[in-house]
C-alpha cells in the first residue's frame, strides 16, 4: 500500500501519512449570505445550495491536489449561521450522489457564537443573534465568530 499525504492550502506541505489515505486540509468559507429568506410567512432554507458549494470546493481541490475521491468531510457550522445540520446533511447525501463525494462521510463540528460588547468592552459567547451580553446586559454587541460555516478537513484517496 502506498503512503498517503497531508496537503494543506495554507502552506502546500506535504507530508506522508503511512495508511494509503490522503487528507486534504484547508479551510475554506462556505458563502452563507442570503442563506435564509423569509417569504409568504415561511422561512425558505437553502441548504442545497450551501452543499453545492460544498461540493464546488471539493471539486476545485480534488483538481489542484489531484485526487479521485473524498471519504470524509468535516464542516464546520456556527451556532449563529441558520444552517440546520439535519437539512445539511440530507441535502449533501443528495448534491454528492454521482461525484467525487458519492457515499463520503459527513462529520459536522459545530462552532458556538461569539460577540464583542461594545459597552464592556469584553469577548461573550451568544446563542442568537438577538442576544444581549450575558455580562452586562447590554445590546451593543457585535458578532466575531460562530455566523459561518466553513469545509475544514476532507479525507481523501
Amino acid at each position: 500500500m502506498e503512503s498517503g499525504f497531508v496537503f494543506s492550502q495554507e502552506n502546500a506541505m506535504m507530508a506522508p501519512r503511512g495508511d494509503g489515505m490522503e487528507l486534504a486540509v484547508f479551510d475554506r468559507l462556505v458563502n452563507i449570505q442570503g442563506r435564509v429568506e423569509k417569504g409568504f410567512g415561511e422561512l425558505k432554507m437553502h441548504e442545497m445550495s450551501l452543499a453545492e458549494g460544498v461540493l464546488q470546493i471539493m471539486e476545485d481541490q480534488a483538481q489542484s491536489q489531484q485526487f479521485k475521491q473524498v471519504k470524509t468531510v468535516w464542516l464546520e457550522i456556527g451556532e449563529l449561521s441558520h444552517v440546520s445540520p439535519e437539512a445539511i446533511t440530507f441535502c449533501f447525501d443528495a448534491v454528492t450522489k454521482g461525484s467525487l463525494a458519492d457515499g463520503a462521510k459527513l462529520e459536522i463540528i459545530r462552532t458556538p457564537g461569539q460577540a464583542w460588547c461594545h459597552e464592556c468592552a469584553e469577548q461573550v459567547a451568544v446563542s442568537s443573534l438577538a442576544d444581549p451580553c450575558p455580562k452586562c446586559n447590554g445590546h451593543k454587541i457585535q458578532v466575531t465568530d460562530g455566523d459561518d460555516m466553513r469545509v475544514k478537513e476532507l479525507e481523501v484517496d
